[in-house]
């Protein structure tokens, strides 16, 4: 079988492209730019959009498609934001038809049960069942954020939860508890009617029977697993924070889609067998086996180059530090010559400092790209699954560098005493990071 070649670059979002879904041949994207676009015109390296799809206040975690049905001819969008609500969309007319209030925090995912009934999973540690804008059940149990939701048939419902868990559902009653993932579950699928494919945080891919039993564990991206998707040959694809997609057959890894950016947030299977990617550099991209539909030549060159330079740049050097020149783990059987010494040693892909206590090397932290310059702090905050980047200008008022974060990356309110605390404590001379988020409840899901 021929591996997934590009097939066209979709240009326009200005924020993270979050997630990704077919509607039929076309495509749909939600972003952080709180948009969603749908999208025409493939196979030539080339794409149109014909709608933009607005109404939320903060940005779009998923969006979801319904086919067309008695009610609508043209089918349905829905779409479901940091905002707490969901919206559905007619794509023939220019203002939402509907919206879904009930949940009390993010909503984090959203599917169609039938052409006229919705699941959504949220922050709020719930997962609700809706007759178009009106709830008619709520799905409790989980114990923080439910992150993703699928069903099985109209009265069976799966939820991936921050608290590591998986449940199923008959209506409103748990059936099962699936247990083994060690970190947040972000992504669900069904692989046939009685088997489930599982990602998370902790990098693994997981399979079971939907009675509960664990089939199979894959060490999948090294990274989080943000996505998840089967394709009509019984493929399926992974895509995480490592930058790139994965395809797998029977459990093994046939080929590696790198991309240029880092978060790749989605990946969607359509009907015909072609992938959609989307991810943190505002671009949408299509992947086809069908010769006829593969990119210009000058297309793909462009986006194997940019692929080359993101995948050069997240593994060579931190700064102007050549990270390859630093000795290994294998360097601390040696001891410090005095207390206090320090040592930057490669493991595993990361740069860690420690220091000589007298007796033996202590680890102190990760080194990053800490500082823009010689006046900044900088540090990486992790909330809904992702390291954002935090800037802090050395004398300036914490609660001034935590309100310019929020703002930045259209972030919740409510973290601001929690980050300019942070930065309090944490403000001096830079590089190193403690593998500690700064919360443990939600949306803060690492470990």
């Amino acid at each position: 079988m021929a591996d997934f070649a590009l097939e066209a670059v979709l240009s326009g979002h200005t924020g993270d492209i979050r997630s990704v879904c077919f509607a039929g041949d076309n495509l749909i994207t939600g972003s952080r730019d709180c948009t969603a676009r749908l999208w025409q015109g493939v196979g030539d390296g080339t794409s149109e959009c014909v709608s933009t799809f607005a109404g939320h206040s903060r940005y779009i975690m998923a969006v979801a498609w319904s086919g067309p049905s008695e009610r609508f001819a043209n089918g349905l969008l829905a779409t479901a934001s940091l905002d707490g609500t969901v919206l559905l969309f007619d794509p023939a007319l220019p203002e939402a038809v509907a919206r879904l209030n009930g949940h009390s925090n993010a909503v984090c995912s959203v599917c169609f049960i039938t052409p006229d009934t919705l699941l959504t999973t949220s922050w709020d540690s719930t997962a609700r069942v809706w007759a178009l804008d009106t709830c008619t059940a709520t799905l409790s149990g989980h114990e923080k954020s439910v992150l993703c939701g699928i069903s099985r048939d109209p009265n069976f419902f799966i939820t991936g939860s921050a608290d590591h868990t998986i449940r199923t559902w008959a209506g409103t009653s748990t059936l099962s508890v699936l247990r083994g993932h060690t970190d947040a579950i972000r992504a669900l699928a069904l692989l046939d009617a009685n088997t489930l494919l599982s990602g998370a945080n902790d990098g693994t891919l997981r399979t079971w029977t939907l009675d509960g039993r664990a089939l199979r564990s894959i060490e999948a991206h090294g990274a989080y697993i943000y996505s998840v998707c089967v394709l009509p040959d019984g493929d399926w694809a992974s895509s995480g924070e490592d930058g790139a997609v994965r395809v797998w057959r029977g459990g093994e890894c046939v080929q590696v889609i790198a991309q240029p950016c880092l978060s790749v947030w989605s990946v969607a299977a359509s009907r015909n067998g072609r992938l959609a990617v989307g991810g943190n550099d505002s671009i949408a991209r299509l992947f086809t086996r069908d010769p006829a539909r593969v990119a210009a030549p000058a297309v793909r060159e462009i986006f194997d180059a940019d692929t080359t330079a993101a995948v050069q740049a997240r593994s060579g050097k931190i700064g102007d530090l050549d990270t390859q020149s630093l000795p290994d783990k294998s360097t601390l059987a040696r001891p410090g010559k005095r207390n206090g010494d320090s040592l930057l040693v490669r493991n595993n892909g990361k740069v860690e400092a420690y220091e000589w206590n007298g007796s033996q090397w202590v680890l102190q932290g990760e080194v990053t790209n800490a500082v823009d310059s010689k006046d900044d702090d900088k540090f990486y905050i992790e909330l809904d699954g992702r390291k954002y980047p935090l800037h802090h200008r050395r004398g300036e008022n914490p609660y001034v560098s935590a309100q310019k974060f929020l703002h930045e990356n259209d972030l919740d309110q409510a973290f601001l005493e929690e980050i300019a605390q942070f930065i309090t404590v944490n403000s001096s001379p830079p590089v190193l990071t403690t593998a500690a988020p700064i919360g443990n409840c939600d949306p803060f899901t690492s470990r």
